[in-house]
């Protein structure tokens, strides 16, 4: 499995590159209406990526 995350600048992504993101195969997702620091963000992502991505497979951590 692989998965990529991108996250936007401070300033949030302008309607342009939300376009182009799309058009180019990403799935939009937000961690909704908060505005986290980086490094907040980062973790938070991450996390909820792995709590998804293990709760539609078959319930084990990514790294078996």
């Amino acid at each position: 499995r692989s998965v990529s995350l991108i996250f936007g600048p401070e300033g949030g992504w302008t309607e342009a590159e939300r376009s182009a993101g799309v058009e180019s195969g990403w799935v939009r997702c937000s961690l909704g209406a908060m505005i986290l620091r980086a490094e907040t963000a980062i973790v938070s992502a991450l996390a909820v990526t792995q709590a998804f991505l293990c709760s539609v497979a078959d319930s084990r951590p990514l790294s078996e």
